[in-house]
Formats: C-alpha cells, structure tokens, sequence
C-alpha cells in the first residue's frame, strides 16, 4: 500500500476513535457490567453545560423487562446519580435530559443515554436428565431432556428480578411452551402462564412483564380461535 494512503486511512481511524471517545462522555457510568444489587454512579457534567443557566435535569431508564420508559430523577440540580441496589438483570438504559431552571424546555438524543448490564449470576448445567438453570447452586427449572421431530426442549428470555428467576421454556414433546418462575434458593418451581404452541398458527403469549417488585407478572394472550387478546396479571408471592 503506498505510503501516504495508508497515513490517510490511519488519520481517518484516529479521528473516528477520538470523536466516538468524546461521544462516550457525555453521559457515563462509573460502572457498565454490575452482579446483581450493585451500584453505578451515572455522571453527564459534559451534556449540554452552557444551554441554560441554572440547568435542572431529569432521569430515565428503559429496563430489560421491557416495561415502558420509567423516570426516577426530576428536577436535578447535581450533575451526578448514584443509582442504588440494581437487582433486575440485563441491559438497562439510562437517559438524561437537560431543562432550563424551570423544568422546561427540556432536551435530550442519542448522547444523552449509557447502557449498563447486570448479570443474574444464574448458569446452565447438565444433570442426569438433561441442562437445568442453577442460581447459587440450587437448580431452578425444568430440564431439557425432550427431543422430538420438530426440535429440541429449549430456554428463552431467563431474567432475574430480585430473589425471584422467570424465563420461557419450550417443551418440544408436547409442542407447547409457557413461562415458568421461581425463587433464587429453588423449591418454588410454578408456571405462570397458560401453554402456547403447537404446529401451524397457534396462541401466543406477547409483552410478558416480570414487574419489578419480583412478585407480580402480567402479559398478553392471543387467542387463535376468534383472533383477539385478554390481559393477564399474576401475584407470585415472596421468595
């Protein structure tokens, strides 16, 4: 490659690097991968710092149960949060936006946002019967032991929510899946939704939603039969 090419596209790279570093912070976190109950201070003294004297600032976060997005601080003067006790595993996103004093005309975009994980520090295992999910040694679902023609037992969308585990178990025998929970130290094993499944166009259940006081659940169902949806919602009890 000719030299002054190659010093071109290493000018290039260099530029793109340092502008997505400067990108990177404009709303940061003190920590992006947390265990379960753990901290993270979110900072964004470089968002917006001369659009308003005496700016207040308000805080959002999209949760990884998929519930809407959720405001936890308003009206903040202080150019820091300490978010506390973080006990919902997966992806959750925090959003800043900035107003004047007042409150008002407040702006926000895609700089103003940061993405943490928190990992539910659960794992797979193989026993006799075949993979189970473990959460501190204590096994907390069904196996995946079923085989059939049309596929294998399989888990979808395990998330923890305080000391309660939920995920989606797809029994291939049967051709059906539905939710299923428990709590952390086992014992509690329950389905919480009806079966769905089978061959061709079947019900289904949509946005199911492990509330975040780790004792409720609600969800959607579509009904094949009359094409229509009924609203579901669970107590699960304390673990």
């Amino acid at each position: 490659m000719n030299k002054s090419i190659f010093l071109n596209l290493l000018f290039i790279i260099l530029i793109i690097v340092a502008n997505n570093a400067h990108a990177s912070n404009y709303f940061t976190a003190s920590k992006t991968r947390l265990n379960m109950g753990e901290d993270t201070l979110l900072s964004w003294s470089n968002y917006y710092p001369n659009l308003y004297n005496n700016p207040t600032y308000n805080l959002y976060v999209y949760k990884p149960n998929g519930a809407i997005k959720y405001k936890f601080g308003s009206g903040l003067t202080d150019t820091s949060f300490l978010r506390k006790n973080i006990r919902m595993s997966g992806k959750h996103t925090f959003e800043v936006e900035v107003c004047d004093s007042l409150g008002e005309n407040c702006v926000t975009n895609y700089n103003g946002r940061v993405s943490v994980y928190v990992d539910h520090g659960c794992y797979k295992d193989e026993i006799w019967s075949g993979i189970v999910y473990k959460c501190d040694g204590q096994i907390v679902s069904q196996s995946t032991g079923g085989v059939s023609h049309y596929g294998v037992d399989k888990f979808s969308e395990f998330i923890a929510v305080k000391d309660r585990v939920f995920w989606y178990f797809w029994d291939a025998s049967m051709l059906r899946g539905a939710y299923y929970t428990n709590c952390r130290s086992g014992g509690s094993l329950s389905m919480v939704t009806a079966f769905v499944g089978g061959l061709g166009i079947s019900d289904r259940i949509d946005n199911f939603l492990p509330k975040t006081d780790g004792e409720n659940a609600e969800w959607d169902h579509w009904h094949k039969v009359g094409s229509y949806f009924t609203h579901h919602s669970s107590y699960l009890g304390q673990c």
